[in-house]
């Protein structure tokens, strides 16, 4: 991404550039029509590229996903990324292998879905909204760090898995 921006000639954060991989299919064509609609909004009102431009302006490129996603959907498509099943994903376990995706999951529901901060939280087994709150926090200094995380099939970024899992859910 950051050497995409570079030969297009955008100057923008890490965690800008982040949120377009993440919200923008991964395609190049999409990602640099992207880019140059956040380039053109800056220039336009004469401001920086920062994080609340981009959210605005993926807003208004990124079309929303065809069907409501449930909190199901992200459940299934965290699991098959991950490799962890629903039951782990709703049990006590606290081991990485299980509390990273659960997390991830509670995340992706914020991010997705309407559900109330105690509806995600019991649906994932915890008992109270503040498990929503800290899985926010956790992967959002993940992504703010570009963190690991394991996966079925090894280990990647947090934005890759991200993206996977996005895709997943995008795709139906």
């Amino acid at each position: 991404m950051r050497n995409l921006a570079g030969r297009l000639g955008i100057q923008a954060d890490e965690d800008v550039l982040q949120r377009v991989a993440l919200r923008v299919p991964s395609h190049a064509r999409a990602l640099m029509g992207a880019l140059r609609s956040l380039e053109i909004t800056a220039q336009a009102e004469g401001r920086p590229i920062t994080l609340e431009l981009a959210e605005r302006v993926l807003a208004e490129v990124v079309p929303p996903p065809a069907r409501a996603i449930r909190l199901g959907d992200i459940e299934q498509a965290v699991c098959e990324v991950c490799g962890v099943t629903q039951a782990e994903l709703h049990s006590d376990n606290r081991s990485r292998r299980v509390a990273d995706p659960r997390a991830l999951a509670m995340w992706l529901a914020r991010k997705y879905t309407r559900a109330a901060l105690a509806e995600i939280g019991q649906y994932f087994g915890r008992k109270s909204h503040t498990s929503v709150l800290g899985a926010k926090d956790k992967v959002e200094n993940w992504l703010k760090h570009d963190a690991q995380m394991a996966i079925s099939s090894g280990h990647c970024s947090i934005a890759e898995a991200i993206r996977r899992v996005e895709q997943r859910l995008l795709a139906g």
